[in-house]
């Protein structure tokens, strides 16, 4: 599995744990599921193309779900004991939400739970909260690390063992 230690490369070439459960996840509840952005077409694209492209294009979240009570983009986080959420995608993450509701579906690979967490909510829970502030290497952008179990305060969870 990769990890957020791994080159942009590495990274872009494998598809998350977390997106490939939640398609999983949603199918099994008869929830239609279909991806949005980048990965819709299943193509990669190389770093410096990667990089040129705006930030708001590049954080379109992962999926699109439509359900009887209305229909919601899925962003999908893979995380271990805390899940590392970058200020820049958050802030794309306003304007998406701002279209149709973000859900954030994270993955802990070391609790076996989904935490599945409303846009708003989680941003509340940052904004209340000081957590600890860490920066990737490879590209210098900021990120909140938050721990996963704060998410069961605020959001949906269920134990889920991954296939």
């Amino acid at each position: 599995m990769t990890n957020f230690r791994d080159p942009y490369a590495v990274r872009a070439s494998s598809r998350q744990y977390a997106e490939e459960l939640a398609l999983e996840y949603y199918n099994g509840r008869n929830i239609k599921i279909i991806r949005s952005g980048f990965d819709a077409l299943n193509e990669r694209i190389d770093y410096k193309h990667w990089m040129n492209t705006p930030k708001l294009i590049r954080n379109i979240p992962d999926y699109v779900i439509f359900t009887d009570k209305g229909n919601y983009f899925i962003e999908c986080k893979c995380a271990r004991e805390y899940v590392h959420l970058k200020k820049s995608e958050l802030e794309s993450y306003e304007y998406w939400n701002s279209h149709l509701t973000v859900i954030m579906f994270v993955y802990s690979i070391t609790i076996k739970y989904i935490y599945r967490v409303l846009y708003q909510r989680l941003i509340k829970m940052i904004t209340d909260s000081n957590y600890e502030l860490g920066i990737y290497e490879d590209n210098q952008e900021e990120y909140y690390k938050v721990p996963v179990k704060d998410l069961f305060l605020i959001g949906e969870s269920k134990r889920y063992e991954y296939k």
